[in-house]
């Protein structure tokens, strides 16, 4: 009788303290410890004077973009963070915050798409992704 009990606690506390995954749970691994600085080499090659670019950071999140051309044909996780980048244009001026998705892998920032949540390759949000993005790349935790 008392193995028996054990057991049932054993089963018991593993239930209480596991919680159920989604289904396309994948571990991505820990955040990036330092997301700017990758964020800002990565804008070295992307922006006219990277050096007078502003930058807000708004939040970090894991994410995954489907297999296709966008990606080498194969799925990708990592993280995504959301910042705004204010820039400069070619005439000098500053063209406003603009929101931004980067991508990283590790500690390595790998690539930039213009607009919150991945822009147009985000969540679709009608028929054929009328309304919104291709439904490309998603955040995980939301």
């Amino acid at each position: 009788m008392k193995r028996f009990m054990a057991l049932v606690a054993l089963g018991l506390s593993t239930m209480a303290s596991g919680q159920k995954l989604p289904a396309d749970y994948v571990d991505v691994g820990p955040a990036p410890e330092d997301p700017m600085g990758s964020i800002k080499r990565l804008m070295i090659d992307e922006l006219r004077d990277p050096d007078s670019a502003q930058y807000k950071f708004l939040g970090i999140h894991p994410a995954r973009c489907k297999a296709g051309w966008l990606n080498g044909g194969k799925d990708w996780y990592g993280y995504a963070a959301s910042i705004e980048v204010n820039a400069k244009n070619g005439m000098g001026g500053y063209t406003g915050f603009k929101p931004t998705t980067v991508l990283l892998q590790g500690e390595s920032a790998i690539k930039s798409f213009e607009g919150a949540n991945f822009g147009a390759y985000g969540p679709s949000k009608g028929p054929l992704g009328l309304g919104g993005g291709a439904g490309v790349c998603r955040l995980l935790d939301q």
